[in-house]
């Protein structure tokens, strides 16, 4: 099925709650719409993991045995396997930026009630390709950044710290244990405080492939846009996307759990066979194309309730729609000139 039927769109803000179950009933209306925006770059990845396996990952170990003549010699072994990896994970990044760009822009139709179909999301996407992966590559590049960032700026207050309760403690003739048991408690504050920071930093740039797709705004243009819209409303984001992750996380595992088993059961085993290998790919691949859409759908939500929210773009619809007024470059159906930093 290739295109989705026309909804009434019903523009309104929105709780937690009501975008979440939007959400579902957006992705219910529509399955096949979404799982064949999904299906392509899934098979894709699967397709280029066989090959993979078949050819470079086909010496891969559980758990190669050491050499102590030469420790190094299963690092030597990793070395003609690294540069396959990367391609794989190139072409994974490609495929993936494509689907969530595609994703996107079906949303916004099917949400604001029109009609649209597989084709001409990947039609659309494909014409902001290279800067749609450019984003998603920052996008990743901070968030390693904030949480890396994060846990050093955790591990130094908490070392210093530790050596300070160190000293106190050392003075009063506390037991050992309790020494170590506090010392470990500082460091493991401090570290969670650090990446929860920065995954809440993410937060500011989550609807920064909306703003890029919808907006036709520049990578770093998309990411300040993002900022301003989310400001205010980042716990609700924050929710949200916890939520579905749990979701898609716990459709992932349930298709995964068969091929982990048999993977754990070959330990020391050897080179894992090519079916094995090959049956993990595809399950991935299935519940990418069933799981992956939700959270796309969610974020696309969220970037029209917070528009809604703090721009009336409700209004601005209803009148664009009734032939009121022109559209505005921010509106989604509008066709504005391409930003020079795009």
């Amino acid at each position: 099925m290739d295109t989705a039927p026309q909804v009434t769109a019903e523009l309104k803000p929105m709780s937690l709650s009501e975008i979440l179950d939007r959400t579902f009933t957006l992705y219910r209306n529509n399955f096949w719409l979404f799982c064949g925006l999904m299906a392509l770059p899934e098979v894709a990845n699967a397709l280029i993991s066989i090959i993979y396996f078949a050819t470079v990952g086909s010496k891969m170990m559980i758990a190669p045995r050491p050499n102590p003549q030469n420790p190094f010699e299963a690092l030597a072994g990793m070395q003609s396997a690294l540069g396959g990896a990367l391609v794989l994970l190139f072409f994974h990044a490609i495929f993936y930026s494509t689907a969530l760009g595609a994703v996107t822009l079906a949303v916004s139709e099917i949400y604001l009630g029109r009609i649209t179909s597989i084709r001409a999301s990947y039609r659309s996407v494909m014409r902001r390709m290279p800067g749609l992966f450019g984003l998603i590559l920052v996008l990743f590049m901070l968030l390693f950044v904030f949480v890396f960032a994060g846990v050093i700026a955790g591990l130094i207050p908490a070392a210093v710290l530790a050596g300070a309760l160190t000293a106190v403690i050392s003075r009063a003739g506390a037991p050992g244990v309790l020494l170590g048991a506090l010392v470990v408690l500082v460091v493991i504050v401090f570290m969670v405080s650090g990446v929860v920071l920065g995954i809440w930093l993410m937060m500011r740039f989550a609807v920064s492939i909306p703003a890029f797709m919808l907006e036709r705004l520049g990578v770093f243009d998309a990411m300040g846009r993002s900022g301003s819209l989310t400001k205010g409303f980042r716990w609700r984001i924050f929710v949200s996307v916890v939520v579905m992750y749990v979701v898609v996380y716990a459709v992932q595992l349930l298709f995964a759990i068969p091929f982990v088993v048999m993977t754990m059961a070959r330990a020391g085993k050897g080179v894992l066979p090519l079916w094995l290998q090959a049956g993990t790919a595809v399950s991935a691949a299935v519940a990418g194309t069933l799981a992956g859409p939700l959270l796309m759908i969610t974020i696309a939500l969220i970037y029209y309730d917070v528009r809604i929210r703090k721009e009336a773009f409700d209004l601005e619809a209803m009148m664009a729609a009734l032939g009121s007024s022109a559209p505005q470059p921010g509106y989604a159906g509008a066709a504005p000139p391409p930003n020079p930093s795009g």
